[in-house]
């Protein structure tokens, strides 16, 4: 009797030795991996070889030359594509929203290109846009883990076909295809 209490006093010792080594459970990347939550998007304008040669991980690549269409081949003149939906329809696959911070990273804080796509994106609807530098953006968050943004629910404008006509095609050519700071504001 004496042995068998000794060998059950054995386990339990043994047993409260392992549960005094267990380790707290091991969290995956992917539980980490967004660290600015599911509101925000990280959008590289810089062009496609920049960003596939060094881009922060996350982050969406928009070109404005990926929104145009040719006019004219013989002139290769490009206006933006007059679907204004289509383009909402393209945005939102990239994860855009109107409810979403969108953060337009570049190489210069007010690059030419994000000036494009902050006048866009705020012509759509998206009101919480910002440009910062990729270097400045890496300062702010070292070593962030950032997962690839969610397909976003296509929004419609709130403006009428003939006011997406006035105010944003017509504006477009000075402003998205090319840039003018005299005629477009931000």
């Amino acid at each position: 009797m004496v042995k068998a209490i000794q060998k059950v006093m054995v386990l339990f010792m043994w047993q409260l030795v392992l549960a005094g080594c267990q380790q707290t459970p091991t969290k995956s990347l992917n539980e980490e991996a967004d660290i600015f939550g599911t509101d925000a998007v990280l959008v590289d304008t810089r062009d496609s070889f920049l960003y596939v040669s060094s881009h922060i991980q996350g982050s969406v690549n928009l070109v404005t030359s990926d929104y145009l269409i040719l006019k004219n081949p013989r002139t290769k003149k490009r206006i933006m594509d007059p679907d204004l939906d289509q383009t909402i329809e393209r945005l939102s696959r990239r994860g855009l929203s109107q409810t979403k911070k969108v953060t337009l990273l570049s190489d210069q804080k007010n690059s030419t290109e994000s000036k494009k796509w902050a006048w866009l994106l705020k012509q759509l609807g998206i009101e919480n846009v910002q440009m910062i530098t990729i270097t400045e953006f890496k300062k702010a968050h070292p070593n962030p883990r950032y997962a690839d943004p969610q397909r976003a629910e296509v929004w419609k404008l709130q403006q009428s076909s003939e006011m997406q006509q006035e105010f944003i095609l017509k504006k477009s050519n000075e402003c998205f295809v090319s840039w003018s700071e005299k005629n477009c504001t931000l």
